[in-house]
């Protein structure tokens, strides 16, 4: 079996690829990200470019109308899958990541190759919902949302053979949504241990690191992270954040600046010394597919505070990895932190169930699973269920 991967930007496309290549079931791989191969090895022959992606990245730095910053983003999603959609040949199955690849999934149908779009979010809408009533709730006069990228990403829906997820979560938003759970694939993606793993670091027992990784907006939920600090003894616990902020962000962010340190944009390969120097991981996301960065942290030995939108209910077990508390509840949030911190045998014991749990879901296990569905699929023997 051959597989096609397209993705615009990265994602865990280039994990999926690496792995897939080391099974003999990688056709191609097309990204517009020049960095595609930057954390993984695969040779250049399975990777075609076309560097879009630079250019909403640029463009985003101009002082422009966001309208202008949408249109431009999605201009290049629509160009780079007219580049990709002649390619798709020589494969038993396309996989593409939303909102980039519409003609891509008519091409490979057209050649009687099972499409698969990806979605590593909510299915839109859902996400569309809980985003404007927090942005509502934010007084953010904003769309969440550029309503062509809605509507390109709704046909993709509608026209694909599967919709492949990456937890129950986003696996029930499309049911909710009225998707027949016959079209999903829930597969949970992995974790590299090669790049994730606990180390050793001197002077952690000093002090009480709460962590934060990632891109730090709205749908994050940091704002309930922050104000759950605000409730915390801050001579004692920590917070520290690692991510660019949104520009919507920026606002909201600077109301806090003494409750937390912001490192800024931290390179993958670095991010294990963080994690192993922090006490725990916390994300609060309102809105997410699988965050990698909760894996990450349990590689790393850490206990995570996540809330079910995170998709990481999959992986992590409420009371045994860490906790799971409702989106939107900084009291939770701060309760939990300061459970852990009063109590370090539980929080040792936790950390230690985290890094066993994350070796169920290395990235050869995960492909393992994928393979195995897609097999099922190309011979008609397709069951459903969750997880593989």
């Amino acid at each position: 079996m051959k597989v096609i991967i397209s993705c615009f930007g990265k994602f865990h496309a280039d994990f999926l690829s690496e792995y897939l290549l080391k099974k003999g079931c990688l056709r191609k791989v097309f990204t517009a990200n020049p960095k595609f191969c930057s954390r993984i090895s695969i040779g250049r022959k399975y990777v075609r470019y076309l560097p879009l992606l630079v250019i909403p990245r640029a463009v985003s730095r101009l002082p422009l109308p966001r309208y202008i910053h949408e249109i431009v983003n999605w201009l290049c999603l629509v160009v780079f899958d007219i580049w990709v959609s002649p390619q798709i040949k020589d494969c038993d199955v396309f996989t593409g990541w939303s909102g980039g690849c519409l003609r891509s999934l008519r091409a490979a149908k057209k050649k009687g190759i099972i499409s698969i779009v990806m979605r590593t979010s909510p299915h839109i809408l859902y996400q569309k919902d809980i985003l404007e009533a927090e942005y509502r709730d934010l007084d953010i006069k904003k769309r969440p949302i550029f309503d062509k990228i809605i509507n390109r990403e709704l046909r993709e829906y509608d026209e694909a053979d599967y919709i492949q997820v990456q937890s129950k979560y986003v696996f029930d938003s499309f049911i909710a949504k009225g998707v027949d759970k016959g079209k999903l694939l829930h597969i949970t993606s992995g974790v590299s241990l090669k790049d994730f793993y606990f180390m050793d670091c001197a002077g952690k027992k000093d002090e009480f690191i709460v962590l934060y990784v990632g891109s730090i907006l709205v749908r994050k939920g940091i704002i309930y992270l922050l104000e759950a600090m605000k409730r915390l003894p801050g001579d004692k616990i920590r917070l520290v954040l690692i991510g660019k902020a949104g520009k919507e962000f920026l606002m909201i962010l600077s109301q806090y600046k003494k409750f937390y340190t912001h490192t800024g944009f931290i390179r993958h390969n670095e991010l294990k010394n963080y994690y192993s120097r922090a006490s725990v991981f916390v994300q609060p996301s309102l809105s997410e597919g699988l965050s990698s960065a909760v894996i990450e942290a349990m590689a790393c030995g850490l206990p995570v505070i996540i809330t079910a939108n995170t998709g990481g209910c999959d992986i992590c077990r409420d009371g045994r990895e860490g906790f799971i508390v409702p989106i939107r509840n900084s009291e939770a949030i701060a309760e939990r932190i300061l459970y852990l911190y009063n109590n370090p045998n539980v929080r040792e014991e936790m950390a230690n169930n985290a890094a066993l749990r994350a070796k169920e879901f290395t990235w050869d296990k995960c492909v393992d699973r994928l393979v195995e569905r897609y097999e099922s699929i190309t011979s008609g023997n397709l069951q459903i269920h969750l997880n593989g």
